[in-house]
């Protein structure tokens, strides 16, 4: 069973930086738990590990993209080699067969825009069927269509329009300035404290038999 050594509990409320933070926004911070900066910390280390992350998988495509140029190269080797066979006995083999992605492709363009024209009609045939039954306030918005079914987006103006609201950056100005003044407000709360010891849970040392 582990006990708890010399130390301070974590404030009742949540001890997570965003809960910190929100206790100094409001007057309510406590020093002898609270980080002042805890905000600020959390941050740069969601930023690097985010990038560490990024590195990761970008580690992981290099690997993949170097395996397939190994894998690409040691197939033209191949080619060659076959080539040279075939002048030799004049065996076509398996590998010689191109793959014919492009002329694939090709041919699919043109399947698409021969039936263009097509799509067309029926997308200006089904928004005019439904422009002349919808009711007043309705109208049609969007229309597209795939190889088999044609879509038609309708909108209608909500009853109650919803209040303007700043942007995410004027958002994040006016926090951060509300933050900054907090700061200055209550930084002596904060400055040459002693900052508490957080529970440690330790194993107590076995007692030697009498």
């Amino acid at each position: 069973m582990g006990e708890i050594r010399d130390g301070f509990f974590y404030h009742p409320d949540g001890e997570s930086p965003e809960q910190q933070i929100q206790r100094l926004l409001t007057g309510e911070h406590n020093p002898a738990f609270d980080d002042l900066f805890s905000t600020t910390i959390q941050e740069a280390d969601s930023e690097i590990r985010e990038a560490e992350r990024d590195r990761k998988k970008l580690l992981s495509q290099l690997v993949a993209l170097r395996n397939k140029l190994l894998s690409l190269r040691a197939n033209r080797d191949e080619i060659k080699q076959a080539v040279q066979t075939f002048d030799e006995t004049g065996e076509i083999a398996p590998v010689l067969v191109p793959a014919c992605e492009a002329m694939a492709a090709k041919e699919q363009a043109a399947l698409r825009a021969a039936d263009t024209p097509t799509k067309a009609d029926e997308i200006a045939k089904a928004k005019a069927a439904l422009a002349a039954k919808l009711p007043d306030g309705w109208a049609v918005d969007e229309t597209k269509a795939d190889d088999e079914f044609v879509y038609v987006t309708l909108k209608c103006r909500r009853a109650v329009v919803a209040p303007e609201r700043p942007s995410r950056e004027e958002t994040r100005t006016r926090i951060i300035e509300r933050v900054r003044e907090a700061f200055e407000t209550y930084r002596l709360d904060f400055s040459n404290r002693i900052r508490p010891l957080r529970p440690v849970t330790v194993r107590p040392s076995p007692r030697a038999s009498p």
